[in-house]
């Protein structure tokens, strides 16, 4: 018998509080997440675990970044608009983040110009958020939905395969063939496409709403990832950056000036 234990991160709702996003740019609702490392026996976990950190996630975009319960006035056991949750449990968020608001609002401005300085920070800075998501995601190989149904479409393949060549025994071998190479041909599609649809579903929607107020160029996307990935990060490695102008260029994102809101992130695909 093989027994299944070891260590594995566990999540527990803290409540809710408003904060500033630097993806959304604007004041969002928050989850607050305990993080800890619990012992599990075939994957149940025995309690919550050590205390390991907190994670905040967006409500609109999804971002998770780092949590310091300490930092606000309480948890609301209750989601509500960030509105209403500010007052509660951030009062001096305006204050707190009042040097990103100011660029916030130059960047908003059609007049308005960036210093280098800040243009630099905004541009790298959803880059940096998403990093850890896709060391996590390439860190082991997986495969999606659609990769699994071509694994069975390369067995139903080979099931018609035995009807045709015991039907045909002639052919059997032309059969045999045809079906090897048309049953792998529709495996290797769909693993090449799975980092492609990875991103487009779980990168790009963030990037897309960060990016569209900055208007970045394709040079300087380049630059930033050439440098990233000279970092070692593998976001730098494995994001395609045609594909991500590609999504900019759709939804707009190299003429779209200022803030955007959620349904810009529905549009793009985003949740």
């Amino acid at each position: 018998m093989i027994f299944i234990w070891g260590k594995k991160h566990v999540l527990r709702s803290l409540g809710y509080v408003a904060d500033f996003c630097p993806v959304c740019r604007d004041l969002r609702t928050f989850e607050m997440k305990r993080l800890g490392l619990a012992g599990h026996f075939y994957y149940l976990s025995f309690g919550e675990g050590q205390l390991i950190g907190h994670e905040r996630t967006c409500d609109v975009c999804g971002i998770e970044l780092q949590g310091q319960p300490e930092l606000y006035k309480t948890l609301q056991k209750r989601k509500q608009p960030p509105a209403e949750l500010a007052p509660l449990t951030r009062p001096d968020w305006r204050e707190v983040r009042a040097p990103r608001l100011a660029a916030e609002r130059e960047l908003a401005t059609p007049f308005g110009r960036l210093s280098p300085e800040w243009r630099s920070v905004l541009l790298r800075e959803p880059f940096d958020l998403l990093a850890p998501r896709v060391e996590v995601r390439f860190a082991n190989s997986r495969l999606d939905w659609q990769t699994a149904l071509s694994i069975g479409g390369f067995f139903a393949i080979l099931f018609v395969a035995v009807k045709l060549a015991d039907r045909f025994a002639a052919q059997s071998d032309v059969i045999w063939i045809a079906a090897l190479v048309a049953g792998t041909a529709l495996i290797l599609s769909q693993a090449l496409l799975t980092k492609r649809r990875w991103f487009r579903k779980s990168v790009f929607p963030v990037l897309i709403l960060s990016l569209r107020p900055l208007k970045p160029s394709e040079a300087e996307l380049r630059a930033l990832l050439d440098k990233m990935k000279a970092e070692g990060r593998m976001i730098g490695r494995k994001l395609d950056l045609k594909a991500l102008l590609g999504e900019l260029r759709r939804t707009g994102g190299v003429s779209g000036v200022g803030p955007v809101d959620a349904g810009d992130l529905r549009a793009s695909g985003g949740t």
